[in-house]
């Protein structure tokens, strides 16, 4: 079961987090004990004279802990000074009156009390206060997202402040970076962020130096840029709690957690995590105790911990209800539904095997299979009803998608048509291309499966062309697949190959340019050539035309005149058939060129076709090694995507058959990293388990080629079947990445599944690889082939070969003897592939214990 389908709330969890903590502008609220009376004695036994001055001290003090009393203390100081007519105080009493009202989210009362106090600061001509003002008031044009009127006010700003008043044009620079930021300009904003580091460090501002740090570690984290943002948030995290703004680190210390978390360092983010959870205790802020745990739910899922990320979600869950927030909970219960969901097809996987599903339909009513997943089903539809009551469409949308692919999953779908259906009419009214497409695909499959042919086709080709439009690639893979097994389900086969080499060519040209540069190099080189020759051609062709052109006009010219220039006439036609003789000679050598540049070409290929034989096993290691088998390899092209790799270690023969992203030039590159990860994997390491070297093969293959599972990325990997063969203990140790391995003793096949994700990117995560063991017996024979035999076309009706013809064309001829079994396979493979053309590359290898 796919439950990584599914989707959470929080599926680009780093930014939606982000959005969440990153708002430093509302400072918590922290409870103070307020005595009146005290302060009303301090009051009393103030001079009248110093009044004022306590007034605006405990219009300061008291602002975070009482906004009302702050604001009554304020305006108590306003008046006096309007009678004493102090107008610098005056002003510093209405700027104070505009802060209250920010503080309150009141952003046209806070500018009204700004630009009083600004028109006095001018006419005191009091440069300080006239920047403050200008800030001040900018900040809350960008809190209602009036960039440009705030951009200007920081201008204005930085003319009164820039070399003299350092706070000032530190803020300056500060909001005009979080505006560039806005707007969409990460490099421009870095630039503005930078511009406000020094003259924060000259003010002295610990706080608000703190914040830039903290928000050039978000613009290098959303630029991916993990290093740097980590090495801004350190720095933000030390000044803020220096300056004991513990809130504020705890923001940090969660958004240090987001980084670690996309850059694939889970530990730290864990630790991250947790610190920050920690602060937010500390100083009772709930709704940071529940986000962090909502959190480390998440990363303990994505790492295949289940069980802690149960219980991280239902602590988050339960503080969440005690708040009231509603949004917060329905999103609990939706991520506790699917981890549930997780859980259960684990479960059916180890009781009835991986494809529990095709064993269950044929045993269970769907109402049965569906009761398994009962209790993931209440979470989810509680939580649809909270989403419902507060109107949240989208999130509805999604609720109903997670539905309708568990009664999918089960085998109802009716159902799940309704589920999808629903979700399909909220996405229309949304600008949501990717998930209404996505979701399309969905209903696609479920009339697929129900045998409505014409409405699956309306679907899938709906999505095709959105997917198209908006270079949605991998649902473009997606739609072509669905489309082959379609016209194949429907006996079509020709529409059937031709979608299924649409969907090939699409998985394999998804490669990553960066790292396969020479790659690409090697394999467009020809190309280029083929194209230069054919410039070549057209020049020369038109250059001939353009004589003949001539040719004509001079023959006119002479006709008019032959009497009066018949031997110029014959100088000119003497001239002109040398000059064609040495344009055809220059011509002849320039085809020579073109002949010979295109054989250095195919020789380069040709040379690579033996590098790679060159580092795959030879036979003699085979005949020490193994000494009954047989290898049945045939490329696409001249090189190919599929290898095979032998070895030994502690007298464990360990043997692969891998099948690489891409034939050809591509996937022979990506076959030779292959063969020299497993070197380097088996001779660092003592432990040889195929499932831990799958593991390791996986983790060293995303870093090697910084692949990060965002939407459109290419999918580099590999599938592949491992097999340990301990002899001395009669078993063999089986491990597979979409391929599997069958066992024939006796007449019966026994397949051993593998686990269906490749080795690399994967979006469902890093899910651990299984490692199963098989007791063999002498004679048993076992087989690993990629899937190249089995897509193959032909036959009398342009179908799939499919593997339930393979299995029995194994049944037939395990009897055999190596050397005849590989010549019976590679006979029916030819002559099931007649005239088709082949589509991929084939290895098969068998072995006799």
């Amino acid at each position: 079961m796919n439950c990584f389908f599914l989707k959470f709330y929080t599926n680009k969890i780093p930014v939606l987090i982000l959005l969440l903590f990153s708002v430093f502008f509302t400072e918590p609220v922290i409870e103070a004990n307020i005595n009146s009376d005290s302060i009303a004695s301090i009051v009393k036994k103030t001079k009248e004279s110093d009044k004022p001055a306590l007034y605006m001290k405990l219009a300061n003090d008291l602002d975070d802990a009482d906004n009302e009393i702050a604001l009554q203390y304020a305006q108590k100081a306003l008046a006096i000074y309007i009678k004493l007519g102090k107008k610098h105080e005056e002003a510093a009493a209405r700027y104070k009156i505009g802060q209250n009202y920010y503080s309150r989210r009141d952003f046209k009362q806070s500018t009204d009390w700004y630009t009083q106090a600004l028109r006095i600061f001018q006419s005191l001509k009091d440069n300080a206060g006239i920047a403050g003002c200008y800030n001040s008031i900018g900040v809350n044009n960008f809190q209602v997202s009036d960039y440009k009127e705030a951009q200007n006010l920081f201008e204005l700003s930085l003319k009164y402040s820039k070399g003299k008043i350092a706070l000032e044009e530190g803020r300056s620079y500060f909001y005009e970076g979080l505006i560039l930021r806005k707007l969409g300009k990460p490099d421009e904003a870095i630039e503005k962020l930078k511009s406000s580091i020094n003259p924060l460090k000259f003010a002295g501002d610990l706080k608000q130096l703190s914040k830039s740090y903290h928000f050039l570690g978000l613009l290098f984290y959303e630029k991916s840029q993990f290093p740097q943002a980590i090495e801004y948030y350190k720095t933000a995290d030390s000044l803020r709690k220096s300056s004991n703004d513990y809130y504020g680190s705890a923001l940090t210390l969660n958004n240090m957690g987001n980084v670690y978390w996309s850059w694939g360092k889970y530990d730290n983010a864990i630790a991250a995590y947790q610190d920050a959870m920690r602060i937010f205790e500390k100083i009772g802020i709930t709704e940071g105790i529940s986000s962090c745990l909502n959190n480390l739910g998440l990363i303990y899922n994505k790492m295949g911990n289940e069980v802690q990320s149960l219980e991280s979600h239902k602590q988050a869950l339960a503080i969440r209800k005690q708040s009231g927030d509603l949004a917060k909970v329905a999103e609990s219960l939706n991520n506790i539904a699917i981890v549930q969901s997780i859980i259960v097809d684990k479960e059916l996987v180890k009781k009835y095997g991986k494809g529990w599903q095709e064993n269950l339909y044929k045993k269970l009513p769907g109402q049965k299979i569906l009761s398994f997943f009962n209790e993931c089903l209440t979470n989810y539809k509680e939580s649809l009803r909270i989403r419902d009551s507060l109107d949240d469409k989208e999130k509805t949308a999604q609720l109903y998608v997670n539905i309708g692919t568990i009664n999918s999953f089960a085998g109802n779908f009716n159902s799940a048509e309704t589920y999808y259906k629903k979700a399909d009419e909220i996405y229309k009214n949304y600008n949501n291309i990717s998930d209404e497409t996505s979701n399309k695909i969905n209903l696609g499959i479920v009339y697929l499966k129900t045998g409505n042919y014409e409405l699956s086709l309306q679907y899938l080709q709906e999505v095709l062309k959105v997917a198209k439009d908006h270079k949605l690639n991998e649902l473009v893979k997606e739609a072509y697949k669905n489309l082959s097994d379609l016209y194949g389900d429907q006996g079509n086969s020709s529409k059937a190959l031709e979608y299924y080499k649409l969907f090939t060519e699409i998985k394999d040209t998804l490669l990553n340019a960066d790292n396969y540069r020479q790659m690409a190099e090697l394999q467009t080189q020809y190309e280029t050539e083929s194209q230069k020759q054919k410039i070549q051609i057209l020049k020369k062709d038109k250059a001939l035309k353009e004589t003949q052109i001539k040719q004509q006009k001079y023959t006119i010219f002479f006709f008019v005149l032959i009497i009066l220039l018949v031997s110029i006439m014959v100088v000119l036609f003497y001239r002109q058939s040398k000059q064609r003789k040495l344009a055809n000679i220059e011509l002849a050598k320039k085809n020579d060129l073109i002949t010979e540049q295109k054989k250095e070409i195919t020789d380069s290929i040709h040379y690579a076709s033996r590098l790679q034989q060159a580092i795959l096993p030879p036979s003699e290691m085979f005949d020490q090694l193994l000494p009954d088998y047989f290898v049945f390899f045939m490329p696409r092209n001249i090189v190919s995507g599929d290898f095979y790799y032998l070895t030994e270690k502690d007298g464990k023969v360990i043997l692969v058959t891998a099948d690489c992203t891409g034939h050809g030039v591509p996937g022979a590159f990506m076959s030779m990293l292959g063969t020299a990860l497993l070197n380097d994997i088996i001779n660092k390491f003592q432990d040889i388990s195929p499932n831990k070297i799958l593991d390791d093969m996986r983790e060293i293959i995303i870093k090697s080629l910084h692949q990060s599972n965002k939407t459109g990325e290419h999918r580099d990997g590999m599938d592949l079947a491992l097999f340990v063969l301990d002899s001395q203990n009669q078993v063999v140790h089986f491990a597979g990445a979409n391929n599997p391995l069958i066992i024939i003793r006796n007449g019966e096949l026994t397949e051993l599944k593998p686990d269906k994700m490749p080795v690399g990117i994967y979006e469902k995560g890093s899910i651990p690889f299984t490692s199963q063991t098989f007791e063999i017996q002498k004679g048993d024979m076992l087989y690993t082939f990629s899937d190249g035999i089995l897509d193959q076309f032909g036959g009398p009706d342009g179908k799939k070969f499919m593997i339930k013809r393979f299995r029995e064309l194994l049944l037939g001829i395990n009897k055999l003897d190596l050397k005849k079994q590989k010549e019976k396979l590679a006979k029916t493979f030819n002559d099931w592939k007649g005239t088709y053309e082949q589509v991929d590359d084939v290895t098969v290898i068998g072995v006799r214990v």
